[in-house]
């Protein structure tokens, strides 16, 4: 038992002292929490900056891969929740459920990232380089955190303005729909003398310059293709040849 303890403590970061160099300030915090961690089969601690802003505290840490997946994580959600409609409370709970992860996750990717950079440092340089590349490579970025931060606002709003946009336009196309319908019940019953109503119409091709072919269902069962152009407010439907 003694044995397996000291190779548990052993594990925890290959070369101490290099450790200490890279992590720099409060490495005594995390090294406690590491030691804690290693005590419990989840392996997990609670790290609340990680929670509160978690990429930024990624970056600042120099885990930028990691930030990177945060931010991919959500931008992935918010796609989601434009192309599904998810409810403003699912949106949340996700959210929350992510910060919580990151929040519980957070010391222990941070220590993964160490070891994983200490090991690479410490085994392709002199002992004097690899505490320079230790320092450098490691320690914290204010820049990177801001930089971050400036990042994931801009995609984000990037993001929401082309799912705005893209929402934009098939609430448009939905109203052409909803106009042309009626119009295709007006021309059966008026010019082709028939008695069937129109039930649905689906845009099939965006031809350009508002012109659209489309397909409208009829409540006997049969489809008709249309044509339909949009000149300004107005609406024009055509039944071509079947």
């Amino acid at each position: 038992m003694a044995n397996q303890n000291n190779l548990n403590q052993n594990s925890l970061v290959a070369n101490d002292e290099a450790a200490k160099t890279f992590v720099g300030k409060n490495y005594d915090y995390f090294k406690k929490k590491w030691e804690i961690a290693e005590t419990k089969k989840s392996k997990q601690s609670w790290n609340w900056a990680a929670f509160l802003v978690g990429f930024s505290w990624m970056a600042y840490r120099k885990m930028y891969l990691y930030s990177w997946i945060f931010i991919g994580v959500i931008v992935i959600e918010i796609l989601c929740e434009y192309a599904f409609g998810f409810s403003s409370k699912l949106s949340s709970a996700i959210n929350m459920g992510i910060a919580i992860t990151f929040g519980w996750q957070g010391n222990y990717w941070y220590k993964l990232h160490v070891e994983k950079k200490v090991r690479e440092i410490v085994a392709i340089n002199s002992p004097e380089q690899a505490k320079i590349e230790l320092e450098k490579q490691g320690g914290t970025s204010i820049g990177a955190a801001i930089g971050f931060a400036v990042a994931f606002i801009a995609i984000i709003i990037l993001v929401a303005i082309v799912a705005e946009g893209r929402s934009s336009v098939g609430g448009n196309t939905s109203s052409i729909e909803q106009s042309a319908c009626p119009l295709v019940t007006q021309i059966i019953h008026e010019q082709l003398k028939g008695s069937a109503d129109c039930k649905v119409v689906k845009i099939t091709e965006d031809v350009g310059n508002n012109f659209y072919k489309a397909k409208a269902i009829l409540d006997n069962g049969n489809d008709l293709k249309i044509t339909i152009e949009r000149k300004g407010k107005n609406i024009y439907v055509k039944i071509p040849n079947q």
